[in-house]
């Protein structure tokens, strides 16, 4: 295993020793040449292999999951860039909406998963479990605050000298399927719930949000819909009625704005130099929490003495000797709410690289740390730049060791 480079290295260091003693001087020189020309054939091999196999295990993987999805369209925007003859005004006019838009789904823990210019396809990797309700609110949120910024971000473009923006919203609920490639380390969403909300969203009002049936479903049962004007909506896709879809149109009680409410929306843009600086963060209560954290490692030595570790320092602790049933039990009870996961790289049924791709296809702002013995972990972090030096702690380490990474990890902003 690569994981006893080190012993093997210690061992070869044994055995020439020996030849010192017993071999004449000549000789000691040609069998010194020899085990130190082998060990370095040794390591180029075993580097060679090791790249190879990490190229080997990210292929195309795909699995089904049910998130909340959406589409952000731009309205007329041909006719619109039209007038703008400038390339430098055209790229800012597209700009603006875009990191506006993308900076806000950011804050509230949504991911975009395609940006055609004048659109933006994105879902909420957190939404997989309609039971947790802090997520759903987080989507509604993170959808009142785009439109609500449509005032001061068509302020920026009026100063700019551009023309003002429009959009349409639609968004839905249902089963998708996840493709994540090996050369696109993306997540790519397939399925008839995505294609259902493409076409609502042509048919959403102005600066408005429809939904589909399947997020209208998910709103009744959480006990939300009161906080919202809902009207369904039933509209022939051809000639004949016998092919209708049904969409609701959705009004967020919320954003009933007094006019109060518009000027503190211009005053705080003109302050900064840009819409997107002034975008908060969601509020979280991190006070008194217990952080849960997710181990993996084929070794149960090693499981038994990390989770002793981390459940005396007071978390949460799961643990799976097997990368399969971690994963089984990531997508399929919907537990993906970990804070942070913690895993080998070197395992017998799926390596924890091909598994850190997995994860991050679940919920891409998963937090992972990798524990390794594995001597070519530079070339990792070289073939793999999703994966920094930062988050791969190299064995033998102290308990101290162990905690301090962990509780820095824990600590940090982002994935």
């Amino acid at each position: 295993m690569i994981d006893d480079l080190t012993n093997l290295s210690n061992c070869n260091q044994d055995d020439n020793r020996d030849s010192i003693y017993n071999n004449p001087s000549n000789e000691v020189k040609k069998s010194f040449i020899h085990d130190t020309q082998a060990t370095k054939l040794q390591k180029t091999e075993e580097k060679e292999r090791v790249v190879k196999d990490i190229r080997e295990q990210i292929n195309f993987i795909n699995f089904t999951q049910q998130y909340c999805i959406g589409f952000i369209d731009i309205i007329n925007s041909t006719q619109e860039t039209a007038k703008i003859t400038d390339p430098k005004k055209l790229r800012k006019y597209y700009s603006l909406f875009l990191n506006s838009m993308s900076a806000i789904l950011h804050q509230y823990n949504g991911k975009i998963v395609k940006n055609s210019g004048d659109n933006l396809f994105f879902y909420f990797p957190k939404t997989s479990s309609v039971e947790n309700k802090y997520a759903l609110r987080e989507v509604f949120d993170c959808i009142n605050l785009m439109i609500k910024s449509n005032t001061a971000l068509n302020l920026e473009l009026l100063q700019d000298g551009l023309p003002r923006i429009d959009y349409r919203i639609s968004m839905d609920y249902g089963m998708v399927e996840v493709a994540l490639g090996a050369n696109n380390k993306e997540v790519d969403l397939f399925g008839s719930v995505v294609n259902e909300c493409a076409k609502i969203n042509s048919l959403s009002k102005c600066n408005g949000l429809s939904i589909g049936k399947g997020l209208y479903k998910v709103l009744i049962e959480s006990g939300f819909s009161k906080e919202f004007d809902l009207k369904e909506n039933k509209v022939s896709l051809n000639k004949t009625s016998d092919n209708l879809l049904s969409f609701y149109t959705i009004l967020d009680k919320r954003l009933e704005e007094t006019e109060k409410d518009k000027q503190d929306i211009i005053s705080s843009s003109s302050n900064t130099q840009s819409f997107t600086n002034g975008i908060r963060h969601p509020a979280e209560d991190s006070l008194n929490r217990t952080y849960k954290i997710l181990l993996i490692d084929d070794d149960e030595d090693i499981l038994y003495t990390f989770r002793s570790l981390l459940r005396k320092e007071k978390y949460s602790v799961e643990a799976f000797s097997s990368p399969i049933e971690a994963l089984k039990h990531i997508t399929e009870k919907k537990s993906h709410d970990y804070d942070l996961v913690v895993m080998d790289i070197r395992m017998p049924e799926v390596s924890g690289i091909k598994l850190f791709y997995m994860l991050k296809a679940v919920d891409p702002y998963m937090k992972i740390l990798f524990v390794t013995a594995l001597d070519l972990v530079g070339e990792f972090v070289e073939a793999l730049p999703e994966i920094k030096m930062s988050e791969i702690m190299r064995k033998p380490l102290s308990e101290e060791q162990f905690i301090s990474q962990i509780k820095k990890k824990l600590s940090q902003d982002g994935n």
